[in-house]
């Protein structure tokens, strides 16, 4: 390979193609210092600490963070439409006062109106009606995939919400 294609990152030390670093018009030979697998990883890191996350709040707060909000919201629905109408399906059940919060059928914490601690999850999009009480720890854990639920328990909710119709 050829030497003057080669570039360290002065991040991890790591010798890479020049392709591996971002633009800098700045910089001497054209790009950045840190190849782009740092930088992403320090963009990642920031994202999620305190700072980050309080400055993205910031930002959703101006006119426009709330035009980048609403893009993805109508990218994501335009992706995902099946989600979108079950969530709709379930907020006007919840409305009518057909469904209700109970408890989480995991660890059993009882729905507390307030803190609005308890969310319906749906199991399968295409069956909206289906849906169960999880507390917020344990729904995190169901889309982690730490905690299996049974069919049986997806059933007895399913059914819970047929009668109520």
């Amino acid at each position: 390979m050829d030497q003057s294609k080669l570039k360290i990152c002065v991040h991890c030390k790591d010798i890479k193609s020049l392709e591996g670093f971002y633009r800098d018009r700045k910089s001497a030979d054209g790009r950045a210092s840190w190849c782009k697998w740092c930088v992403r990883a320090n963009e990642r890191a920031y994202r999620r600490s305190p700072r980050g996350k309080k400055t993205r709040r910031e930002f959703l707060k101006t006119p426009v963070g709330q035009r980048c909000r609403r893009r993805a919201g109508r990218v994501y629905g335009a992706r995902y439409p099946e989600k979108i109408s079950a969530h709709r399906v379930v907020r006007a059940l919840l409305e009518a006062g057909v469904l209700i919060h109970e408890k989480c059928i995991v660890c059993g914490k009882v729905h507390n109106e307030e803190k609005n601690n308890l969310i319906f999850h749906h199991s399968d999009y295409f069956e909206p009606m289906c849906v169960f009480d999880l507390c917020n720890a344990c729904h995190q854990k169901v889309h982690n995939e730490s905690i299996k639920l049974s069919r049986d328990k997806r059933a007895v909710l399913h059914m819970k919400v047929q009668k109520s119709n």
